[in-house]
Formats: structure tokens, sequence, C-alpha cells
């Protein structure tokens, strides 16, 4: 009882695992963005009303979105008091990383129509596809709500034509799917195909099968498989594929 609030930092919250925290604990967890060289930079104290924000700016920060995309889309800035001094080792000075007074975070984000900050995923993660943004953590999101997946990793691979495309290591977690191997009689370094429907939509992966464990009467017990997400298709139209 003596805990009036319970902040998450460093990532985007997903609306789930808020959910379940407040199931477990009877209290709403808070949204934040901490980042080391200006502290906690923003801070959504009301989370039920602006789920998967991480709120307004704190205190006397401005926050301000850089070079937006078409969807509102861009590099975070703060600007204001509080800032760190310099970088110890080596040693840079605040004002030789700011640019004309704003500290850029790395992160991508857009405001809600609240103005509150919503928090797609750090620069370096974005995946440029065609030109396009594809933010890892959406996939990873929709992935994982499939009860045959249990963990999902989306990242992107060097394409010399389209810049990069998008990849997934997935980890199943699903015994159906793990049967569905077993009876196609997969064995070590073939690769077969799972088809999964995920939210309408119909997701092909490959399944390469690394190592089979058996037990002593030679029946096969379980898999050490490595799964790469092939095609996406909605409405039986590719939304897009992993191209050789």
């Amino acid at each position: 009882d003596s805990v009036r609030i319970a902040v998450s930092t460093t990532c985007s919250l997903p609306s789930d695992v808020a959910e379940l925290f407040h199931q477990r604990f009877g209290l709403r967890l808070a949204s934040a963005l901490g980042v080391i060289e200006l502290g906690l930079a923003c801070l959504n104290t009301d989370p039920a009303a602006h789920p998967e924000t991480v709120g307004p700016p704190a205190g006397d920060f401005q926050l301000k979105i850089f070079s937006p995309d078409a969807n509102g889309y861009g590099e975070v800035g703060f600007a204001g008091p509080g800032m760190f001094d310099a970088y110890a080792a080596p040693w840079v000075q605040r004002e030789q990383v700011l640019r004309d007074g704003w500290f850029l975070t790395g992160d991508v984000g857009r405001f809600d129509s609240a103005g509150f900050l919503q928090l797609a995923g750090r620069k370096t993660a974005v995946i440029n596809l065609a030109g396009r943004k594809v933010f890892p953590e959406e996939i990873e999101a929709v992935l994982d709500k499939h009860p045959s997946i249990k963990e999902s990793r989306v990242f992107g691979r060097v394409h010399p034509h389209l810049g990069e495309v998008v990849e997934a290591d997935i980890l199943l977690g699903n015994t159906k799917v793990i049967q569905h191997l077993e009876n196609g009689r997969i064995h070590h370094g073939r690769a077969a195909e799972v088809v999964l429907d995920i939210l309408g939509c119909r997701v092909i992966f490959e399944v390469v099968v690394e190592q089979t464990f058996m037990d002593e009467s030679g029946i096969t017990i379980g898999f050490e498989v490595i799964v790469k997400l092939k095609a996406w298709l909605r409405n039986g139209i590719c939304m897009f594929k992993v191209l050789n």
C-alpha cells in the first residue's frame, strides 16, 4: 500500500504486460522515457487514458520530432535544463553533441492526438524496406500474439536492390507445430514450411531442423530448430517476402 507509482522505462511498454502487472499488483504501471543524458524526460501518469505512450515531456523539457515522415514518425529530441554536462571518456562537451540546443536520443516516435509521445523503436533498429520504414517491434507484437509462437525477434538483412528486407527468428512454443514437423519427417538440415494464420494474414515460415533429439528407443522427443520468416500475405496479396 505504500507504493504510489510504478514506472517502466527504457523501451515502449506492451499493453499486455501493463495489464498483467495491473492484475497482479492492482497498480497501473506508468510508462516513461528515461535517458542517461537527461534523466526522466517523459512520464505518463495516466496510462489508462493514454495507453502505449510515455506521456508528455517532464519538467521544463521541450520535445520535438526531427525529420518526421508522412505518418509523423521521426527522431525524438529534447531541449531544456537538467541535461548532462559532458561525456567523460573520451571527454566530449555537451555543446559538441547538441544540435542547435537539442539532444537527439536515437529513439523514433511521434505525437498522439493529445501530444503524448509514442515510441516506435530505436533509429538503428528501423528496417528500410525499399524506402519504407518498418519497425521490428510492431511486427514482433503481432507475431507474439499467435499461440504457436513463444517469442520472436525481427530484424533487417541487407539487400542489394531493396536496401533491407525483413527477417525474423521465431521460438515455437506450441506442441502442435512440433507434431507437424515430426509428422512431416523433417530431419537434420532439411527445410520445411509452417503456415500460421495471424490476424487474418497467412504468414509463412521456413523451418530448418539443426538437431533432432531422441530417447534410448529411437523415438523423437524434440528438435532444435531455426525458424525464418519467409512471406506475409494479406487477402492473397504478398505484403513482403524474404528474398535470397
